[in-house]
């Protein structure tokens, strides 16, 4: 009886801390010099980004292949430069340095297919 007690009691201690996490979709913050894209508005959900300095400037880059390119519905630009995005239909929006996309609207919204950085065009 007091192995079962000292049992019952280990496994409640192991899973208090279970009970305690974030969600398991909670989105990571993003970070200084990456451009970050979330899967739901108000950057929740999944998060992909770019590192400022993995991607070339002034170049726009084809990501229809991408997965996040069709589930994006908000964008970061924690990066110096000037973020674009483009939809299939030649449409773009511009996001300065340090600006953000609570919701990158209908005409995007999980319909990016191209963006770039660019360092001084908006």
């Amino acid at each position: 009886m007091k192995k079962l007690r000292i049992l019952l009691l280990t496994l409640a201690a192991l899973a208090t801390p279970v009970v305690a996490a974030a969600p398991a979709n909670a989105a990571e913050p993003c970070k200084q010099a990456q451009v970050c894209f979330y899967t739901e508005r108000n950057f929740e959900g999944y998060r992909a980004f770019y590192w400022d300095n993995a991607m070339p400037l002034s170049k726009k880059l084809d990501v229809r292949d991408y997965g996040y390119a069709k589930t994006t519905s908000s964008i970061k630009n924690l990066t110096p430069y000037y973020f674009h995005i483009w939809n299939a239909q030649g449409s773009h929006r511009c996001l300065p340095p340090g600006y953000n996309f609570t919701n990158v609207g209908t005409a995007y919204e999980d319909k990016i297919s191209h963006i770039g950085l660019y360092t001084n065009w908006c």
